[in-house]
């Protein structure tokens, strides 16, 4: 499944007018096919419409659906939320509406009434431009359009979420979101039935430019992903040889459960390398972990003198984890920088090995082994010194960044998106709230580790882990709940996750909404005027 980004949306709109679509054009399109939609899923001869328009397009949009829902006998009222319309594509919009078409002004006495006792409601507020928090006067609206008795439906997206992430602190509470031309983010998150209950994505002739223009991004799915195989004759040495560099004093469990994910994801052999402390914790969580124990620095973690142990052992695996519950230390700094050296072998960098080389980035661009780097917002800030909060521009920095170091790059967040250097760039849907709690990016570093150690290049490693790690993340919320569920709890429903892969290889794969992102997403009929 395809989804253009806010950015791409806007490069695909241009496109088109370079092609010769002018954008009043493309409004009509987008209004018109919404209009249809609507017209077809409920009688609306006589029926109270009410359109939210902002100022902006979106508001245009919301114009042309009021023109087409007149011109077939609904009684339509255009509330005019943020004041006369802006933009001259948005004002042509207005001046076609057919005089019947009762227009209010926010501050009517009598809105909140008309809202509340309408039989359809439509969000044309905001578009998908749109970031941050809501204003009062939207908030206080928001709450009226929950007590409608109508149907509530948002235009492209519900007015107070974001397009790029889905976040939303208040927003339009719609029952059908239409989808203008492609599905962008905020359709695809796991959570967006909190704002919508459906989406349902509309072609137009705007959808072929996209098409055709390389803007749009696959979401991660497994149907795409080229999952190692156990074939029957296999043995634990040809499933897989991992080194975890993990672990310290103050976190023995980030190595805990960094082993608990690599060994429940298949690996043959799964060796912990650590102090002798967390060597033994772990150990005792899972007996069949082979256990290197080292010298322990004084201050809790590895010591800077066991380079050249950690470099034989990693030149005889398959993959290494580096990083999980290291602490961000001198001797931690020592031991990265000399990894990045010296180690042929792909090298996976999580938590404190990415803290380690801020400022360093430089080192990347030498280092002797394929890298994966798997930062979170605030790693990747101190890692290339900058501080950038979404949008373009992050995304811009970390494709830059991919390219640059020659790392696949797996920024994580509720919205995880990978980056690889030759411009590769997908995203992962699959995730829940029940992750956001510390231990499941060690519980995703084992998982990393395991599909590179069976054998598959970083930047499949990289979208096979997500999928594993988004599969268990649902399977465990099931469970257990998304308020309730550990990262223990993830790594436990990795064989979940598992058998619905083996179903879906087999074609016995059901409406599985833990692996399926599609769910509650329709795609109207390819009827373009």
């Amino acid at each position: 499944m395809k989804f253009a980004t806010v950015d791409a949306m806007r490069r695909i709109e241009e496109r088109s007018f370079q092609q010769g679509t002018s954008y009043d054009q493309m409004m009509l399109e987008a209004g018109e096919e919404a209009a249809r939609i609507l017209l077809e899923r409920m009688p609306l001869t006589g029926k109270k419409a009410v359109i939210l328009c902002g100022k902006g397009n979106n508001g245009g949009d919301g114009f042309v659906v009021a023109r087409c829902l007149a011109e077939q006998g609904a009684l339509v009222t255009v509330v005019l939320v943020q004041g006369p319309p802006a933009t001259d594509t948005a004002q042509g919009a207005f001046r076609m509406m057919p005089q019947k078409v009762e227009i209010l002004e926010r501050s009517e006495a009598s809105l909140s009434d008309t809202i509340k006792d309408c039989d359809l409601l439509v969000d044309a507020l905001y578009g998908i431009g749109f970031r941050g928090a809501l204003r009062k006067p939207d908030r206080e609206l928001f709450q009226w359009c929950a007590q409608s008795r109508g149907f509530r439906v948002a235009l492209d997206l519900p007015s107070g979420v974001e397009g790029d992430t889905g976040r939303y602190e208040s927003c339009f509470p719609a029952h059908l979101t239409i989808a203008m031309a492609c599905l962008k983010p905020v359709h695809l998150v796991s959570w967006r039935k909190e704002y919508t209950d459906e989406v349902l994505l509309v072609r137009t002739p705007l959808t072929q430019v996209a098409e055709e223009s390389g803007l749009l991004t696959d979401a991660l799915e497994p149907e795409i992903c080229a999952f190692p195989r156990r074939l029957g004759w296999s043995h634990k040495g040809t499933n897989g040889r991992l080194l975890l560099i993990c672990g310290s004093a103050a976190y023995p469990g980030a190595a805990v459960m960094a082993c608990g994910g690599a060994l429940r994801a298949g690996t043959g052999y799964v060796i912990l390398a650590s102090t002798l402390d967390v060597c033994r914790e772990a150990g005792g969580r899972y007996p069949g972990l082979l256990r290197r124990p080292l010298h322990q620095s004084w201050n809790g973690g590895i010591a800077a003198t066991e380079l050249s142990r950690l470099l034989k052992w990693a030149n005889e695996s398959d993959a290494v984890v580096m990083g999980c519950g290291m602490e961000n230390t001198e001797e931690t700094k020592s031991l990265v920088l000399g990894m990045l050296q010296y180690c042929k072998t792909p090298l996976i960098l999580d938590a404190d090995a990415l803290n380690a080389l801020a400022g360093k980035t430089e080192v990347l661009r030498r280092s002797a082994a394929p890298l994966l780097l798997t930062p979170h917002p605030g790693e990747f800030s101190r890692l290339t010194g900058t501080h950038i909060d979404g949008g373009k521009e992050l995304a811009d920095t970390a494709a830059a960044f991919s390219r640059e170091t020659g790392a696949v790059l797996l920024l994580k967040g509720a919205v995880t998106w990978l980056y690889g250097p030759d411009g590769e760039k997908t995203a992962s849907f699959l995730g829940n709230s029940g992750l956001a709690r510390g231990g499941s990016g060690d519980v995703l570093a084992g998982i990393l580790g395991a599909m590179a150690a069976r054998g598959l290049p970083l930047w499949e490693a990289a979208r096979c882990g997500l999928v594993l790690q988004g599969m268990a993340a649902q399977a465990a919320a099931r469970r257990w709940s998304r308020e309730g569920m550990l990262p223990t709890d993830v790594i436990d429903a990795l064989g979940e996750a598992f058998l619905t892969l083996e179903a879906c290889r087999s074609g016995k794969r059901g409406n599985d909404e833990g692996m399926d992102h599609s769910a509650g997403i329709g795609a109207a009929a390819d009827r373009m005027r």
